[in-house]
């Protein structure tokens, strides 16, 4: 084989047709990826705070035509990556080591908005689905002291403006029938897993978890003051505690919302016709760190919203921040008592009005992060959840949209 001699002119040629030849492809590659990338940032920037990229699972029955139910907004990592949420600035304030964000609990109120219309999609299948869990008085007698308490004024003051708006919407004003219960999980029982628990602190104790509302049956209205679950306290007198060995000393009746609705049923004789006239759920002078957090973040982080006193805010859980109120600790109580409890209450849908006692500035600290926040430390949050008509029908709808920015009962 004959192998031809190059001319160095030609060499300079040929090199300089590869490396265009090179150049050419990178800048080519290049072009896509900066098309790739502007079209991520135009999908990007079409999610803004408070929009939704998809939405919640909402059984046909209660999808309305005309409007979908907005989910989460999210923030989409690479394929190959797990989803990252975008955090919002939360001015200081100290809480619990928790994985709780706003995000996260965004989509754990959604989760749990879309169980309670599960619940009702199935029951609407088949009625055996519609009986839900309930329990009576021999439940509260298992483990539990019930003491009544004096309702105190200072809270009656709290809770005025709140109570003059439910008068106007449901007939008698709650301060007149206001009854203050006190469930305390101290005395023996038989558990869960049908062993006989003592209550002596010596031996498997009880957990002195206990549960303090507030019952208005002709108002239809609970006001959750103090609570804490067997669960928690359990888990607390017992530092690592398996969870079989939890069931063993936990009570059958044991969830809040099975708690306070067996309380409820038991304040209307258990008439089921009446004990369905529950439309109110409050939370007073809130105190869970999580739960603050979210408020936090919903109220002073990145939508700088206005917390007013009474009428406050309220969020429908067509609204990202209802969502994380409804995901919140003192929010799933709502969530289970309409998942557990359709049987009694029927189809309802629902939305949170969240205010203060106290005057709070538009912008509490000029934007600063300082330790002495006048959030963390003066501001009582106050929660009411309104479940809608007991006699209505739930559209799953927003209302029509209010002239005000002021939250309407």
């Amino acid at each position: 084989m004959t192998n031809f001699p190059i001319r160095p002119g030609l060499r300079i040629v040929l090199s300089l047709a590869a490396l265009i030849l090179r150049l050419s492809l990178y800048f080519t590659s290049l072009e896509s990826l900066h098309g790739e990338t502007v079209q991520s940032l135009k999908r990007s920037a079409a999610i803004r705070p408070g929009d939704y990229e998809s939405p919640v699972r909402v059984p046909s029955a209660y999808k309305s035509s005309t409007a979908e139910v907005p989910a989460v907004a999210l923030r989409f990592g690479r394929p190959d990556h797990p989803l990252e949420f975008s955090q919002p600035h939360v001015p200081h304030g100290k809480r619990a080591s928790s994985s709780l964000t706003y995000q996260s609990a965004v989509c754990k109120g959604q989760e749990y908005y879309n169980m309670v219309l599960d619940t009702y999609a199935k029951a609407d299948e088949d009625p055996k689905n519609n009986q839900g869990t309930e329990f009576g008085e021999s439940d509260i007698d298992n483990g539990w002291s019930r003491t009544t308490i004096p309702w105190g004024e200072d809270m009656r003051q709290d809770w005025q403006g709140a109570f003059s708006s439910i008068a106007a919407e449901a007939g008698p004003q709650p301060s007149a029938d206001l009854t203050k219960i006190q469930l305390r999980q101290d005395t023996e029982f038989t558990s869960v897993k049908g062993n006989a628990v003592p209550s002596n602190p010596q031996a498997d104790q009880a957990s002195k978890a206990h549960y303090l509302c507030a019952y208005s049956p002709q108002s239809g209205l609970i006001i959750a003051q103090n609570t804490a679950s067997p669960t928690n306290e359990i888990r607390y007198n017992h530092q690592g505690i398996s969870d079989a060995d939890l069931q063993r000393l936990l009570p059958p009746l044991n969830r809040f919302s099975d708690a306070f609705f067996t309380v409820w049923k038991d304040l209307n004789g258990f008439n089921l016709q009446n004990a369905r006239k529950l439309r109110y759920l409050g939370r007073s002078q809130i105190s869970n760190p999580d739960t603050r957090y979210i408020m936090r973040a919903v109220f002073f982080g990145a939508r700088r919203l206005k917390l007013v006193p009474w009428p406050g805010v309220t969020f429908s859980m067509r609204q990202d921040p209802g969502l994380a109120l409804l995901g919140t600790p003192n929010g799933l109580a709502a969530a289970w008592l309409l998942i557990d409890h359709h049987g009694v209450l029927g189809k309802r849908d629902l939305k949170v009005t969240v205010w203060t006692y106290n005057s709070v500035p538009v912008d509490v600290d000029g934007g600063q992060d300082d330790d002495d926040d006048v959030d963390a430390v003066n501001i009582d949050y106050y929660m009411l959840w309104d479940f809608g008509d007991p006699n209505g029908v739930p559209t799953f709808q927003d209302d029509p949209p209010s002239s005000t920015d002021s939250a309407r009962l």
